[in-house]
Parts: C-alpha cells; structure tokens; sequence
C-alpha cells in the first residue's frame, strides 16, 4: 500500500489566503455595488416625476405668466392713462399761504 501525503506549502497557504481574502473583497464590493445601483434606481425613480411634475406644470406656469403680463398691462395703461390727465402745478402756488394759514397780530 502507498501512503500518499499531502504537505501544504507555506506559499500554497498563503495563496489560499490571498484567494479567500480576495472574494471577501469581491463579495463586500458586489454588495456596494448593488446597493449603488438601487440607489441610482430611486434617484431614477424620484427625477423620472419630478420631470413628469414639471411637464404637467409648465403649461400651469406659462398661463399665470401670461396672466400675470396681462395684469401688467392693464395696469401699466391705466397708469399712463391716468398720468395724461394729471395737470401740471406751479410751485409758487405750492408754497404760497392761502387766507385762511395768514395769522395776523394786533399788539396794542
């Protein structure tokens, strides 16, 4: 009968080792990478409708601009218009007393 030993290396140790540490790392950077990718998935997700959102409300948007430069200009030409009908005042008028702001004294 033959005996047969099997005798590991040092260097065969070693490697074993180097192998089991490596797919430990690979198994930790699997498990970030999948937890990457879900993540990337939900900010998908969240910017997918939000983008939706934003297409629902731009047609919102433009018509209160368009109101609201309606408005404006209403507003600006019952300025303008009410502006023409102002009339100018002379500042001598402005600043001269009437009647009735002339105090006069007596002193006797």
């Amino acid at each position: 009968t033959s005996e047969f030993s099997i005798e590991i290396s040092p260097d065969s140790k070693k490697r074993e080792e180097d192998v089991e540490k490596k797919k430990r790392d690979l198994t930790a950077a699997n498990s970030d990478l999948e937890l990457l990718i879900s993540h990337n998935q939900e900010l998908l997700r969240k910017t997918s409708k939000q983008l939706a959102d934003s297409r629902k409300l731009a047609p919102l948007l433009r018509n209160l601009i368009k109101e609201i430069d309606q408005e404006y200009k209403i507003t600006k030409n019952g300025l303008l218009s009410d502006l023409a009908k102002v009339k100018a005042v002379s500042y001598t008028h402005l600043t001269l007393p009437t009647n009735r702001e002339v105090q006069i004294w007596v002193v006797a």
